[in-house]
C-alpha cells in the first residue's frame, strides 16, 4: 500500500487524512505475493511462506461449520517498526445463509516481516511480469489448496502435482478441469486459474481522502440512490442500488454525517486510519469499541485500523457465486494490535485480529 509508507504520524486519528481504497481491475499477475498487493477476491497471496499459512480448519465458520471465504487483504507496513516493514492483513467472512448476521461470520489475520527476511528481495519489486516469479509458496516448500490458497497437505493420488484443503475442491477442481489436464506439467506451470466459487479478484488502490471536496453537491451516484429510496437492498445487483437501504435513514444524524464524509468519493470500499475511529454509518447498531477484546499473543490493547465500506457489496456478486448467500453489512470495522506483536521466528506468524460489524436498520 504504497500511500502507507510514509511517516506513521499520518495513519493516527485525524479529521482530515484518511487513506481510501478504490476498485480496480487489472492483469492478475500483478496481484501475485511478489508486488504485495492490496486486493479483493479469489486467493489470498500470502506474506510468511511458512507452515503456519491458515488452513481449512483455521477459517471454519463456528457457527455453520463452513470454511470462510477470502474477502480482501491490505498491505499496510508501519514506519518505524523494522519487523512490520512488510505487513498484510487478510479478511474472510461466511457466506452460508444466517452467517453474515452474526458477529462473527468476519475473521481476520496480521502476518509481517522485517525488510531482510527468508522470502522477499531486499529492494523493492519491480513492475514487471517476469520479475520475481519464483518467489512462491512452493519454492519454500508450502503446498496451498489450487482452489482457495489455503495450507494444504493433501494431494491429487494420480499427479501428485497438485494439493486440495478438502475433498469438497479436490472434486470441484476436477470438474473444471483437472480430470482433463491432470500429469499436464505444462498446465500446472501457469499456475492457478480463475475460480467460479471465489469472489471476483480486483486491486485496491490507495489514495488520500480529499476532504477539500466536502461542501461539493451530491454526485450523480448519490443523487441515483436518493432516487431509489426504499427500492431493492444491498444484496441487489445494481451498484446504485447499494447504499438504498442507508436513503431511508434520511432523519439518522449518523448517516448524514456519513453520507456528507463520503459523497466526493462514494466509490471507496476502504477507509484507513490507523489509531483513528471508524466512520459509523448509523447511530443505530453502533458497536461498543470498549468491548473489542485485547491482544490474545501478547496482552495489548487492539486499535482500530480499517473499515469495509457497504459500496463493495456490488463488486463481489454474492448472488451468482455457487453456494454463496446474499453479503449484507453498513461497515466492518477491523482492529488490530496495538504494537503488531511477532514477527516471522513467531509461533503464530499469522495472528488473528478482531472484526466488529455494523448493520443497517431500515
Amino acid at each position: 500500500m504504497e500511500d502507507l509508507d510514509s511517516d506513521n504520524d499520518s495513519l493516527v486519528a485525524s479529521n482530515t487524512h484518511v487513506d481510501l481504497g478504490f476498485i480496480e481491475k487489472v492483469e492478475p499477475w500483478k496481484l501475485e505475493s511478489r508486488f504485495f498487493p492490496c486486493k479483493v477476491g479469489q486467493r489470498p497471496t500470502w506474506l510468511s511462506f511458512t507452515d503456519h499459512i491458515p488452513s481449512r480448519e483455521e477459517v471454519i465458520c463456528e457457527n455453520c461449520h463452513e470454511a470462510r471465504k477470502f474477502l480482501l487483504q491490505l498491505y499496510a507496513p508501519l514506519d518505524g517498526k523494522e519487523y512490520c516493514f512488510h505487513r498484510m492483513l487478510y479478511v474472510f467472512v461466511c457466506c452460508s445463509q444466517g452467517c453474515i448476521e452474526k458477529d462473527n461470520s468476519f475473521k481476520v489475520f496480521r502476518s509481517q516481516l522485517p525488510r531482510k527476511n527468508n522470502f522477499f528481495p531486499f529492494e523493492a519489486p519491480e513492475e514487471n511480469e517476469s520479475w520475481g516469479k519464483e518467489i512462491t509458496a512452493h519454492q519454500f516448500g508450502i503446498k496451498l489448496c489450487q482452489v482457495c490458497g489455503l495450507k494444504s497437505l493433501k494431494n491429487c493420488s494420480v499427479c501428485k502435482e497438485t494439493f486440495y484443503c478438502s475433498k469438497e475442491h479436490q472434486i470441484y477442481d476436477w470438474k473444471a478441469g483437472h480430470k482433463k489436464n491432470c500429469n499436464n506439467r505444462a498446465v500446472f506451470s501457469n499456475g492457478p486459474t480463475q475460480v467460479s466459487i471465489l469472489f471476483p479478484e480486483y486491486e485496491i488502490t490507495i489514495e488520500s481522502e480529499n476532504c477539500d471536496d466536502s461542501d461539493k453537491l451530491v454526485d450523480e451516484c448519490d443523487e441515483k440512490i436518493l432516487e431509489k429510496v426504499g427500492e431493492g437492498s444491498l444484496s441487489g445487483v445494481a451498484c446504485d442500488e447499494e447504499l438504498s437501504k442507508m436513503a431511508l435513514a434520511d432523519e439518522d444524524k449518523q448517516f448524514t454525517k456519513f453520507q456528507e464524509r463520503i459523497k466526493s468519493q462514494s466509490d471507496q470500499v476502504i477507509r484507513y486510519d490507523r489509531c483513528g475511529s471508524p466512520l459509523w454509518v448509523s447511530s443505530q447498531n453502533i458497536p461498543v469499541i470498549d468491548t473489542v477484546p485485547n491482544c490474545q499473543y501478547c496482552g495489548g490493547k487492539r486499535v482500530f485500523e480499517f473499515q469495509i465500506m457497504p459500496q463493495l457489496l456490488c463488486y463481489l456478486k454474492a448472488d451468482t457465486i455457487p453456494g454463496c448467500e446474499p453479503l449484507d453489512w453498513g461497515t466492518v470495522a477491523i482492529f488490530t494490535c496495538e504494537s503488531s506483536c511477532g514477527n516471522e521466528q513467531s509461533e503464530n506468524a499469522y495472528r488473528e485480529e478482531f472484526a466488529m460489524k455494523q448493520d443497517f436498520t431500515v
